[in-house]
């Protein structure tokens, strides 16, 4: 999940892209917490 979250963020091109990095990045870790 981490080096997919860097693979993407070389595409920031897009801001709908980095909002579901976020998305993304947030529910791992509420994931990693429970």
């Amino acid at each position: 999940m981490i080096i997919k979250l860097i693979e993407m963020k070389n595409d920031l091109n897009n801001k709908n892209t980095y909002h579901q990095i976020f998305n993304d990045a947030f529910s791992y870790r509420r994931e990693m917490e429970l």
